[in-house]
């Protein structure tokens, strides 16, 4: 386990900003029209000024690297659309001077930094089993602790107040005996707060189905297909009720307004797509993104102005010990 501190310039830029912004929470996420950027800008400074002309940040910079596992600069394309539910999970954690904060599957560190920064008195500790996501962290300001390990098995190192997991238990098989385990790691009156997709009934993710199914590398990809990861929320009130004092779960399906030829295949190449293509030779790969890229086109047509409407369903989970 290390720990990094770095302190980053500080820059004043003139541009055209989306940004997407929570007001539980004393900062903006602002992301340039630049897939590689995310930006981290502080409200709570009295000379933050908002507006299109001039203001102070801090710039978080993803570098363009080779990987064997995840590829995080595919991951990040749209990394300002994977970070709305990051914030809107993070927003209804009530849970005011915690001691101990874990991010499980904190990938490159972008959402532990801001645990950190909501929670700057706490240790956080940002967990991933990706190597190269974790090279990633050394790119985000912290003052936070990493730790290489698998999530299958990981334990905390004492009782932890937050358990935060966004978009990466889906990736994890066995939650009846996963779910528990985590809860057993926290503190009485400590949170548990977890966001899993809940899209794999979509014709982003079905198509993938179909076209393993329909190719010549059918026995070979179904190993690693995950048709349903995620159960229904009853089965995860069923699971975890008894152990909790309270829960509070929901549903948000978010329109995500996409750029690009194929904007669907590049967003699904950065997840579910990935342990397919790693599996599979240049030639095979180009065959079977091909045969992807008809299906999803059908299913999700270029609008008026050229952009592609990306519906996509995500669960929500708190629950308190």
């Amino acid at each position: 386990m290390r720990r990094t501190a770095c302190q980053l310039p500080t820059w004043r830029c003139q541009a055209d900003l989306s940004y997407d912004y929570s007001d539980r929470l004393s900062y903006l996420i602002l992301a340039i029209n630049q897939p590689k950027n995310i930006i981290v800008f502080d409200l709570s400074k009295k000379d933050s000024v908002i507006n299109r002309s001039a203001f102070h940040f801090k710039q978080c910079l993803f570098r363009s690297k080779d990987v064997s596992d995840w590829n995080p600069t595919q991951y990040l394309r749209y990394g300002s659309e994977r970070l709305r539910p990051a914030l809107d999970l993070i927003a209804r954690i009530q849970v005011e001077s915690p001691d101990s904060v874990y991010d499980l599957g904190c990938g490159t560190g972008t959402v532990t930094g801001i645990l950190q920064e909501r929670w700057p008195k706490a240790k956080i500790t940002g967990v991933d089993s990706s190597a190269s996501m974790l090279e990633r962290t050394r790119d985000i300001e912290t003052g936070v602790y990493w730790q290489h390990a698998d999530l299958n098995d990981w334990q905390p190192e004492s009782l932890a107040d937050v358990v935060y997991s966004n978009a990466a238990l889906h990736w994890l098989d066995n939650h009846g005996q996963l779910f528990p385990r985590i809860i057993d790691g926290i503190k009485p009156g400590g949170v548990l707060a977890i966001q899993m997709p809940k899209n794999f009934s979509a014709p982003s993710h079905t198509s993938i189905a179909d076209t393993v199914r329909e190719g010549p590398w059918r026995e070979r990809l179904a190993p690693f297909q995950r048709e349903q990861p995620v159960a229904e929320p009853s089965y995860y009130y069923d699971l975890i009720s008894q152990m909790s004092s309270s829960i509070d779960m929901w549903e948000t399906t978010y329109m995500h307004i996409l750029e690009g030829a194929n904007p669907v295949v590049e967003w699904t190449k950065g997840t579910m797509l990935r342990p397919l293509l790693d599996n599979l030779n240049n030639e095979e790969a180009e065959a079977f993104l091909k045969l992807y890229t008809e299906k999803v086109a059908k299913a999700y047509p270029h609008s008026a102005n050229g952009k592609t409407v990306l519906p996509f369903k995500r669960l929500f989970i708190i629950a308190v010990k």
